[in-house]
């Protein structure tokens, strides 16, 4: 792929600080048939699936960004750190969750079920918060100053933000907002006050198909540029059925033709205030923004699918032609800015977060949650100065990564995976 006319090299995976060191074991808990795990020397895991994990140093990166000959872990649960940290679960058996969010006074929250807003209690213990129409479905959460933001999409209200208290009020912020393939997700909330929100392409490639997942219950749905553009004319041809680009389905565009961009609009990043409900357009040419975050001095960091952004304001960053074999637009609006840092593979990069404490480096250093399929996932550091992609933790036998937070202090690293458990990353003794 190029960007700005130069190539863009993947540089995921990168040397690992995993240090090869040799292994001990201990067991936790094991009058209640509860097992420890087999970790480094220095280092410390514990889960609480029963099982115990076998004695195996883990296996050396490969280009593909899984670790070469990696399989499905025995024993699910164990987790490498570097020496002076420690993973433990904080939460087990939290079900289909889509949402994290660590408030200011230390409470962890989550989405579970796709549609209810959870605290997490102590002893396992929930309490719900609010829960969205039957028709919902909600991707993302934030927390800010005693409120929460919940992107969504239902068949009433199209995308969506919802803003909710402590208590379950709630009020939608935004809505009406082109979803399809790519959800409106990753809320996060600017040192400006304002709210962020991701909104996917609604198509992967710009052009509407026919066996979309969505069509049935929108079949008029199409991507919505954020300026007006104008198109090459590439047309592609389903069972004598011809569309084109910023159309929908079923519709031909020709060479020159100009489509009218406005806001809302898809595969871009907006923002609003917390009273007036506008969307205002932040910066377009994304794909796929589902997770996003901010350093004190409001620098925005985004992931688009494999790449890692430093977002500028009112700049396209390349979508639908980065991503396709045969450009749509027959003017760029601009150069696309290169990435940051590329990781291996699309799609793999799921969750980002920016470190503020010095235990995890600073504000230099950005962390990503990568999925890696048939093996579990790896937490890796990026350098915010220069891009480079550093290893931080493996969990051979996880399910895919949801979310990533640092906790309010910075001193803790939390990550919510698909099968429902919450991991927390922290110094081996605790320091809040």
């Amino acid at each position: 792929m190029w960007w700005n006319g130069k190539p863009s090299v993947s540089v995921f995976p990168c040397r690992s600080v995993l240090p090869a060191v040799r292994t001990t074991l201990f067991l936790l808990l094991a009058s209640a048939g509860l097992a420890g795990c087999t970790v480094p020397a220095g280092w410390r895991s514990t889960a609480y699936y029963g099982q115990t994990a076998e004695s195996a140093p883990l296996p050396p990166s490969s280009a593909s960004g899984a670790p070469a000959g990696a399989q499905l872990a025995a024993a699910p649960g164990r987790a490498t750190v570097p020496a002076g940290f420690r993973a433990v679960p904080e939460a087990v058996g939290i079900h289909r969750p889509a949402g994290l969010a660590v408030d200011g006074m230390g409470g962890i929250y989550v989405i579970e079920d796709g549609d209810k807003l959870v605290r997490l209690g102590a002893a396992g213990g929930r309490d719900l918060i609010d829960q969205g129409a039957a028709d919902s479905q909600w991707t993302g959460l934030a927390a800010s100053g005693g409120l929460f933001y919940v992107t969504g999409t239902s068949r009433t209200l199209g995308g969506y933000l919802l803003r909710l208290d402590l208590n379950g009020r709630g009020a939608i912020l935004m809505e009406g907002l082109p979803s399809g393939d790519h959800p409106v997700d990753a809320p996060a909330v600017g040192p400006d006050g304002m709210v962020y929100i991701g909104v996917g392409s609604v198509t992967e490639t710009g052009i509407a198909g026919p066996d979309a997942p969505w069509r049935k219950a929108s079949p008029s749905a199409h991507d919505v540029p954020c300026q007006d553009v104008r198109l090459t004319g590439r047309n592609l041809t389903h069972d004598s059925t011809v569309t084109g680009a910023f159309v929908p389905y079923g519709t031909s565009t020709r060479a020159g033709q100009m489509i009218e961009g406005r806001v809302p609009c898809s595969a871009a990043v907006l923002r609003t205030g917390e009273d007036d409900g506008r969307a205002q357009l932040v910066a377009w040419g994304f794909g796929d923004p589902r997770s996003m975050a901010f350093t004190p001095e409001g620098r925005l960091y985004l992931l688009d699918g494999d790449k890692l952004f430093a977002v500028a304001a009112g700049i396209w960053y390349g979508w639908p032609d980065v991503a396709g074999a045969r450009p749509l637009l027959a003017r760029h609006p601009n150069p696309p800015p290169r990435p940051l840092a590329v990781f291996a593979k699309p799609g793999s990069a799921r969750a980002l977060d920016l470190a503020r404490a010095p235990l995890f480096g600073g504000a230099t250093q950005a962390y990503v949650a990568v999925d890696l399929p048939k093996y579990g996932f790896r937490i890796v550091r990026v350098d915010l100065r220069d891009g480079t992609i550093t290893d931080f933790a493996e969990f051979p036998g996880g399910t895919p990564p949801v979310a990533l937070r640092f906790s309010h202090s910075g001193n803790a690293l939390y990550v919510l995976e698909e099968g429902g458990t919450l991991w927390r990353i922290e110094r081996d003794i605790p320091i809040g």
